[in-house]
């Protein structure tokens, strides 16, 4: 029988850094831009922008230890919600914020508590946390070369975290 799990998920403080400005496209440009002006005038429209660019998914291959919880067909689950809560002043060519929301991913128990979650990584030895894959999708597609990667073959994943996982969402 599948169930649904719902789940929060958090990134206290992520970063991404950016190798070359001029890869970015013009949204990038203007968050990176807001960003470093530490403008507390442009805080809201720098977080919406920056939530409207971010990609958070949750990825069943990056948690294999806990494949037989996991029912559906799905690889890649969207997150259902995401918020930017925070942006924080950076030195240089950097993107660091805080960022929630929610998703939900289908599993063959009924999960309810957090207890229960934690008791099932335990089991399995795995965790659910590390299926949290948060991108920002802020740089120009290389046309003569679609399958290179942006920001000087580092990408578009966030870099740094401090303090990201996820709980059971009631």
């Amino acid at each position: 029988m599948t169930h649904k799990l719902n789940l929060g998920f958090y990134l206290q403080k992520g970063s991404i850094t950016i190798n070359d400005t001029s890869q970015l496209n013009e949204e990038g440009n203007r968050i990176l831009e807001m960003v470093k002006s530490a403008d507390e005038h442009k805080f809201k429209e720098c977080c919406e922008l920056l939530q409207e660019n971010l990609s958070v998914m949750y990825l069943i291959s990056n948690v294999y230890e806990l494949e037989e919880i996991f029912d559906g067909d799905e690889e890649e689950i969207d997150a259902d919600e995401v918020k930017v809560v925070k942006i924080f002043k950076t030195e240089g060519d950097e993107i660091c914020f805080s960022a929630e929301g929610s998703l939900t991913i289908q599993v063959s128990k009924a999960i309810n508590t957090e207890d229960e979650l934690r008791k099932i990584e335990e089991e399995l030895d795995g965790s659910f946390d590390n299926g949290l894959a948060i991108h920002v999708p802020i740089f120009d597609e290389n046309e003569e070369d679609p399958f290179s990667e942006p920001n000087d073959g580092d990408g578009d994943m966030i870099s740094h975290w401090e303090g990201l996982g996820v709980s059971v969402k009631n």
